[in-house]
């Protein structure tokens, strides 16, 4: 859509305005749809794509999901206020053009039973069809069945400290609201105009999507993970239904509590979900697709775009960086990852993600890209961004053999962005080859990419790039050397480039440097050096080691006591919990249900303590279960280590009406030592449950 930007500013500020021009009802909304496939079979690594389609406008509903006018935490309220007029801007721009937009504030329809926009709602004829369960919560798509969830929400993620909590519960009760369920109609900067519909029944807005004729869907508002994904107007039932549906991903938010795994920062967090969405659920779309001007942000997201570019086989960073970005980058940093292509070695999805990248890290050997690709690395170096690179980067671009028509190479990288001159390696690392050593170079002490770095020389994993001599001006802060070998070689420098940017190079880069602990503070070091910030003083914990010992951790099985045996002697115990979520059939019927483990352990089912009346065979009557949802099932053991392991070698059976079926599927654990806090969830399962705790139905078929 065309826009008019005005910019002014005076003493360091400077206002955008966006002024948005009419557009005819009969101009399609051109849409730029970003979505995310696997690189290979079964690598867990996923390239970014883009798609452009054009949706028509009176084919195409806006669902608003959950914007409420207030919240149990005080944080989510914060951002829906900030959120909500950028997101009525959006209505409007689609309103105009002759979208259908449906409000879906949950449990508030009360408030608007008189309301002109819920009695057309309700005064839509019935669809001659309806998809299977429409009215019902959706808690997984088939897509997702082998999907790992991204991030722990089952404390229901607040993010305000306890004391703000308290208070903030308070002033709710003071307004009469109900602190756990504060919210009463949408948020009043959302405007409900003629034409539009206000209702949260799935089959109600099933009703209202087939009598418009929309083919398209576009969910907006809150939670992504909670209520976007699973409500019965929400994604998951949407992309069941056949729908052609998106996620408005800057008109969002999340529900999740950095103190929980993956323990990265709220905003991070919904990155997570985005990927986590485009991979196995829908498409996602910018609101500027829409309305024009500028996606939104939320004013406290101040992370920096990194940007990191993957394609090299020889030191697997296709595994090593994203962790190593994940588990150090997580917190201040925005973080898109863009791999080689797994069959074609000059390919590289997601190089385009650098457009709007504030830093670059490159770790690439030897690939001649495409043309659009190379003119966008270049376009990025020229507006003197910050880029960084590791081992193989100094050759990254200069391939071998004989480009296919429509690529470039890019052969003086090294020297042009890094200030290099690479020549090749020592060839150290053959067995009985002498061992190499790298220490801080004199000159370098206080530069704060060797803050925290050892004084004394160490062993370096890496064999020894042969990189001198630089280009004037590079700095070293680290030299190696082969021992009984010259010269010495600098191992890590920065540079100002002729445009002005800085760079940071390091020849360092191996599979075995990313265990180590210099390496890891050397780059962290140099990423936040790059991005003008200051690196934090320690250096984080594994994430997945920290989860193990601290929360709810995926049981493996067949490591369970070798996992356990890792654990900090004061995060041992003789108690342990596991747990898994059962959906259940909507006509589940019989009453003779047991659930049949080990006997010493207590079983709940929902919360409840089962009884047992013979050795291990815990009584489950049909009373307990929740017909058509989530049911949890959590299992206390009091033999430490060889209880899980026994459980690893023969799971929990589910037994009834005359069969009998393993609970094979996955599960938790969480080390309690003498707690008891394990049988429920924090909220309900419903809006706490990760994808891939739920087991379906035993004696069913997968979904």
């Amino acid at each position: 859509m065309p826009h008019l930007r005005i910019i002014s500013g005076t003493a360091g500020i400077c206002l955008s305005f966006v002024i948005l021009m009419s557009a005819s009802a009969d101009e399609p909304f051109s849409l730029d749809l970003r979505y995310r496939s696997e690189t290979g079979e079964n690598t867990g690594r996923y390239h970014t794509f883009w798609k452009k389609v054009d949706w028509e406008p009176k084919k195409t509903a806006v669902i608003v999901c959950d914007m409420w006018d207030s919240h149990h935490s005080v944080t989510a309220v914060r951002r829906v206020n900030e959120l909500a007029p950028h997101l009525n801007d959006l209505l409007k721009a689609a309103r105009r053009r002759g979208a259908t937009i449906i409000h879906a504030p949950s449990d508030c329809m009360e408030l608007y039973q008189e309301h002109a926009a819920r009695v057309r709602a309700l005064g839509v004829p019935a669809a001659k069809e309806s998809p299977d369960e429409i009215a019902a919560w959706s808690y997984r798509i088939p897509a997702e069945e082998e999907a790992q969830y991204p991030l722990d929400q089952s404390d229901g993620g607040e993010d305000e400290s306890a004391w703000e909590n308290a208070q903030w519960n308070a002033t709710l009760k003071a307004e009469g609201r109900t602190p756990g369920t504060p919210w009463l109609a949408q948020n009043p900067a959302l405007e409900i105009e003629a034409g539009d519909y206000i209702a949260a029944e799935g089959d109600v807005v099933w009703n209202i999507l087939k009598y418009e004729g929309v083919e398209h869907v576009a969910l907006t508002g809150v939670h992504t993970n909670m209520c976007v994904l699973g409500r019965p107007f929400g994604l998951r039932r949407m992309v069941a239904a056949g729908m052609d549906t998106v996620l408005v991903r800057d008109c969002t938010d999340l529900m999740y509590n950095p103190e929980r795994w993956p323990y990265v920062s709220h905003f991070t967090g919904l990155d997570l979900i985005l990927d986590y969405i485009e991979a196995h659920v829908c498409p996602t779309v910018a609101s500027d697709h829409f309305m024009g001007g500028e996606p939104f942000r939320f004013s406290h997201d101040r992370r920096p775009h990194l940007a990191i570019l993957i394609g090299e086989q020889e030191y697997e960073t296709a595994k090593s960086l994203p962790k190593f970005a994940r588990r150090f980058l997580g917190g201040d940093f925005r973080v898109t990852v863009a791999f080689a292509a797994e069959d074609n070695r000059n390919a590289m999805p997601g190089v385009r993600a650098i457009e709007d990248a504030d830093l670059l890290l490159v770790s690439v050997r030897r690939r001649g890209l495409s043309a659009e690709n190379i003119g966008r690395i270049r376009r990025f170096v020229e507006l003197g961004k910050p880029v960084l690179g590791i081992r193989t980067s100094n050759h990254a671009f200069a391939p071998k053999e004989e480009l296919p028509d429509g690529h470039e190479a890019w052969m003086t990288f090294d020297p042009d962005v890094f200030g290099g001159n690479y020549t090749g390696h020592h060839g150290n690392k053959k067995a009985g080859s002498p061992k190499s050593f790298s220490w801080v170079a004199k000159e370098a002490a206080g530069h704060p990419v060797v803050k925290g770095m050892p004084e004394e020389e160490w062993k370096t994993t890496s064999w020894l790039y042969k990189t001198s001599p630089l280009v004037t001006g590079a700095n070293v802060l680290v030299m190696g050397k082969v021992e009984g070998r010259e010269p010495a070689e600098p191992l890590a420098w920065t540079y100002v480039r002729k445009d002005g940017g800085r760079s940071f190079y390091t020849s360092l880069g191996h599979v075995d440097d990313f265990e180590d602990r210099k390496f890891q503070r050397l780059l962290v070091n140099a990423i936040y050096w790059a991005a003008g910030l200051e690196a934090p003083e320690k250096l984080t914990e594994d994430p997945n080691h920290r989860r193990w010992g601290e929360g709810w951790s995926p049981v493996a099985t067949a490591d369970v006591e070798a996992d356990y045996s890792k654990l900090p002697a004061g995060k041992k115990g003789s108690a342990f919990w596991v747990r898994t979520l059962i959906k259940a059939p909507v006509d589940l019927k019989g009453g003779g249900w047991t659930i049949d483990c080990p006997k010493a352990a207590d079983v709940y089912l929902n919360g409840e303590i089962l009884e047992t009346e013979e050795v291990g065979a815990y009584q489950a009557p049909l009373k307990l279960w929740k017909a058509g949802g989530l049911n949890l099932v959590a299992i206390r053991f009091y033999g430490g280590a060889k209880s899980l392991t026994n459980f690893g070698q023969k799971p929990p059976m589910l037994e009834g009406n005359g069969k009998v079926a393993p609970l094979d599927g996955n599960w938790q654990m969480r080390v309690l030592g003498k707690e008891k806090d394990g049988e429920q969830f924090p909220i309900p399962p419903q809006f706490g449950a990760p994808a891939d705790l739920i087991q379906n139905w035993p004696f069913l078929k997968r979904e």
